[in-house]
């Protein structure tokens, strides 16, 4: 598509994520005109077309991919991503899909060979690998500023008053299958292609009977071990991603988009105590200034607007993808394989 003046984007589904993440940082990209909107719910579609000034709108899927489109985001419920996926690429459209990519591995892995025979690109939404903390971790570690990765940790605490979507009793693990993707995501980032070694959960306070409300994963990855902890009803709610080096701590805030790069200390003593606790503290409130300053502006977008970017540069130029349809399944299978070892018969 080298040279194409306006790259033509069709959007399938008005939720949350379809208006507050993909269709507002495909408006921000000049390179992008967003040119249609499909809802099975017409007066959804009409509503979105209206605000965000999207000239077509349908409830028929047919005549939304017989548009003239060059890319689909879908931005569905994931127990619909597969269906729109394959749709998509019959018809030669480019895909982003928001995570998880598909309820399953193997039809994750069958769509990606389907993207490959048709010659298209699919992508999922692996959006927090490409917000600023997230981009500046890689930064140090790549720079060899914090040394080697050693461990990770990813912690997630779920308060039930939160915004949650009205669908994950629909899925398999509930709230579970939806949100861990963003931990899981960055353990492979991090870590390498990650295994699970043990897991285990408890449900007894649950919320939702299709819902966990504890799970303790340990992972090995490549370059070291990774622990997540993922915990719903919580009294408030916080995602937090820690990488342990061998010269530093990088402590990503992924809710305030906040990163925290903590040096060794040269001896426990008050002052080294003192240092690394003013540097912490500084670096929260820089953090929180700059996150402040983006929510203002109404581009406070844990990442999307990067991640867009990217894969806009893969649509018009052939760049690299920013996230593969193999990293979708493939994070999507250390799902599986924690939920099969957490089901009560495994």
């Amino acid at each position: 598509m080298s040279g194409h003046p306006q790259v033509k984007v069709g959007v399938i589904g008005t939720g949350w994520v379809a208006t507050d993440r993909h269709i507002p940082a495909f408006k921000r990209d000049k390179r992008a005109t967003l040119t249609a909107v499909f809802d099975r719910d017409l007066g959804k579609a009409q509503s979105t077309a209206k605000r965000f000034r999207v000239p077509s709108f349908t409830d028929n899927l047919d005549s939304f991919l017989n548009e003239p489109l060059d890319v689909v985001s879908i931005c569905t419920p994931p127990h619909a991503h597969a269906e729109f996926i394959e749709a998509s690429i019959r018809s030669g459209k480019h895909v982003l899909v928001e995570k998880p990519i598909t309820l399953t591995s193997e039809v994750g892995r069958s769509l990606e060979v389907l993207a490959q025979e048709a010659g298209v690109i699919l992508c999922p939404a692996h959006s927090h690998l490409f917000s600023r903390s997230a981009l500046k971790a890689k930064s140090l570690w790549e720079k060899g500023n914090v040394g080697e990765v050693q461990w990770a940790m990813g912690i997630q605490l779920t308060s039930w008053q939160r915004r949650l979507p009205t669908w994950y009793d629909e899925l398999p693990g509930g709230l579970f299958f939806d949100e861990s993707p963003h931990l899981l995501y960055l353990m492979r980032h991090f870590l390498g292609d990650v295994h699970v070694e043990q897991a285990w959960s408890t449900d007894a306070s649950s919320n939702s009977p299709a819902t966990m409300d504890r799970t303790e994963v340990r992972l090995k990855g490549k370059r070291g071990t990774g622990y997540l902890t993922m915990c719903f009803g919580s009294p408030f709610s916080e995602w937090l991603f820690i990488l342990f080096c061998s010269q530093g701590v990088l402590v990503l805030d992924l809710f305030r988009d906040i990163l925290i790069h903590l040096p060794p200390e040269k001896a426990h003593k008050a002052r080294d105590v003192l240092k690394t606790s003013a540097r912490g503290t500084f670096e929260f409130w820089r953090g929180i200034g700059a996150s402040g300053i983006q929510a203002a502006r109404r581009q406070y977008s844990f990442g999307h607007d990067e991640l867009v970017k990217r894969f806009l540069d893969s649509v018009i130029d052939g760049k690299e993808l920013p996230v593969s349809a193999r990293d979708g399944w493939k994070t999507v299978a250390l799902i599986e394989d924690i939920l099969h070892r957490t089901s009560p018969t495994a």
